[in-house]
């Protein structure tokens, strides 16, 4: 950097030359004339002292923290219908500054000293589930009759008649006769006979359909 006089230096800086020859005697420089050159070395360290002045050194922040912020779309499907969810990731990374005391020490190394922590957050924005229109389908049931087979009336009789009980009309003599066995004996052959009955008058009807 070239070498200035202090008042091309308070030009510079847009100052005026006496309030500049008063901060560098404050920095401890030897200047006292507006004409005087002023070396690198020198704004170093009027730089330095403004610094400290002013508090800048002191009041830097040591940690600065960014954010960022993306958001995705994923579409899924199940039982209900198809569903849209809106995926919400954060970052969060911060860097702390190291002392310089540090930072001199570890100039070499690939890394400055800076530490981050990341935070990954998932947050589910409401799902917006699409309408998904259904239908629903109604099994028609179908009831078929059976054609009824067309019965001759003379076999409908003989099965009518054969289907009513006889009337057994009992003598006096049965009324009186009251033992178990003659009675069971009785109603065994009624039974047989009621039978025999039956088939002989379905064959018949048979017999008559035929011829």
């Amino acid at each position: 950097m070239a070498e200035v006089t202090v008042e091309q230096l308070a030009t510079t800086v847009g100052t005026g030359p006496d309030k500049l020859l008063s901060q560098m005697k404050d920095a401890g420089l030897p200047h006292k004339k507006a004409d005087e050159v002023v070396s690198d070395d020198d704004k170093r360290t009027l730089l330095a002292h403004l610094k400290r002045s002013h508090g800048s050194a002191e009041e830097a922040p040591r940690k600065i923290t960014l954010k960022r912020k993306s958001l995705s779309t994923l579409k899924a499907g199940g039982s209900s219908g198809k569903r849209t969810v809106n995926v919400e990731v954060r970052k969060k990374r911060t860097y702390v500054k190291r002392p310089e005391a540090e930072e001199v020490s570890d100039a070499e190394s690939a890394e400055t000293g800076t530490s981050a922590d990341e935070v990954v957050e998932l947050t589910s924005a409401p799902e917006l589930v699409a309408d998904v229109e259904s239908t629903d389908v109604a099994a028609e049931s179908v009831e078929i009759e059976a054609p009824q087979e067309a019965t001759d009336p003379a076999e409908e009789a003989a099965i009518e008649s054969s289907a009513e009980p006889e009337l057994v009309e009992e003598t006096e003599e049965d009324l009186r006769n009251l033992d178990p066995e003659v009675l069971r004996q009785r109603a065994a052959a009624r039974r047989k006979s009621e039978e025999q009955d039956r088939k002989q008058k379905l064959a018949d009807t048979v017999a008559a359909r035929k011829a």
